[in-house]
């Protein structure tokens, strides 16, 4: 059997800002930013079953696994504290896409000098285990998006 190929993969960063959008915090004491949240997104032409192994994120390596989501992939005003106008960050399409969760981060180090390369090279290095075979996905520059609002 074939195995499947990405057509494309998406990362973005999105930070989360302390308080409201209009100004008015109702919270008690000073607040410290959130983490940044990193969006990942694997478009494939087939939806086999495929692992993630693990991602590097500006040389952080996580475990991390595949969700299903359905395209196109949108943020709007009002989703998760957003402000600002609707992101696409997936268009439509008739390819199996996938968010890639990041799970805990892990000290494992890059196994090969072709790993370190790449992981020296891009914002985000992602490895996808697709059958017997193991893929790297990578992206030279994670794109920003506007900030959320936290509580």
């Amino acid at each position: 059997m074939a195995q499947p190929s990405v057509q494309a993969i998406y990362a973005y960063s999105q930070k989360t800002i302390p308080g409201r959008p209009n100004g008015i915090d109702v919270g008690i004491g000073p607040r410290s930013p959130s983490p940044t949240r990193y969006l990942i997104y694997i478009v494939l032409d087939s939806n086999r079953a495929i692992s993630s192994s693990s991602a590097w994120v500006l040389g952080k390596h996580y475990s991390a696994v595949l969700r299903r989501v359905e395209s196109p992939v949108v943020i709007s005003d009002g989703s998760h504290g957003y402000i600002g106008g609707v992101d696409t960050l997936v268009e439509r399409t008739l390819g199996a896409v996938f968010q890639v969760e990041l799970g805990k981060l892990d000290e494992e180090i890059c196994q090969d000098d072709v790993q370190k390369s790449m992981v020296r090279q891009n914002d985000v290095v992602v490895l996808l285990k697709i059958g017997q075979s193991t893929w790297h996905g990578t992206i030279k520059q994670v794109s920003m998006l506007r900030p959320i609002y936290g509580r």
